[in-house]
């Protein structure tokens, strides 16, 4: 008997070794110590390029947070608070937008036209697109278009998703179209949507606020892992709000 327990009490001490060992390095991979680890792409620290968690999916880079578009020097990406690489913020350009306020019961509309250069390899069909406007009262409209749902015309390189207005807070037209510029010699897409929602939190006369402090707005359209933004201060004119500004100010 005394063997079979000594065995049995090697094999326990065996385990728990090994238990121990496994916790030490599960325990090893701190994300936010600075230290690129097992598992780990990358390590900010304690400051890092967050996600809106108030948007689904959660996973959502807040261009907001001049981390997620200060790139580290010599490379493209951000670190993310979950250690994690991704590609900066980049400029949404040529951006004519509006808003223009309904009476209720009809809902307010939003429509958008920009341009951008993915960093990464983009495929609008394969990877879910999100959109996201945001003033300085949060997010005032989020939508996201799930992998699969554009159509694509692979000829013409141009991916469509197209809903019937049914009185719902939805993007009901958005289209993304592939071009190389004739003269930098970059593959640019042009963004092109139209939504429509309740678009109070953007509103003088709904929400009580001056003009000055609901001016400033940030669109913003993922598409996978590559984002695009606009922050800019828009103009109120007597229907809604106008964007007209070619460039990103921030």
């Amino acid at each position: 008997m005394l063997p079979i327990m000594r065995a049995r009490g090697g094999l326990t001490g065996a385990v728990v070794a090994l238990c121990l060992l496994v916790g030490s390095a599960a325990q090893a991979q701190v994300c936010g110590n600075s230290v690129v680890e097992a598992g780990e792409a990358c390590d900010p620290g304690p400051a890092a390029c967050t996600y809106r968690p108030e948007v689904t999916p959660a996973l959502v880079i807040d261009c907001t947070n001049v981390r997620c578009t200060e790139k580290a020097a010599g490379t493209d990406y951000v670190c993310t608070e979950q250690c994690v690489r991704t590609p900066s913020c980049q400029p949404l350009l040529d951006d004519p937008a509006r808003i223009v306020f309904r009476a209720r019961p009809k809902l307010d509309t939003f429509s958008l036209t920009g341009r951008t250069v993915p960093l990464t390899t983009m495929d609008p069909a394969a990877e879910n697109v999100s959109f996201l406007l945001t003033n300085m009262n949060g997010v005032v409209y989020a939508e996201t278009v799930l992998a699969g749902k554009f159509i694509p015309n692979t000829k013409l390189d141009k991916w469509k998703y197209v809903l019937k207005r049914n009185g719902l807070p939805q993007i009901y037209n958005f289209q993304i179209n592939k071009k190389v510029n004739r003269t930098t010699g970059e593959t640019e897409f042009i963004f092109k949507a139209k939504s429509e929602s309740g678009l109070d939190m953007t509103n003088p006369a709904a929400t009580g606020q001056s003009v000055d402090l609901l001016k400033t707005m940030t669109i913003q359209i993922n598409v996978g892992d590559d984002v695009f933004y606009n922050t800019a201060a828009w103009e109120l004119k007597s229907n809604g709000w106008h964007l007209a500004d070619k460039f990103m100010f921030l």
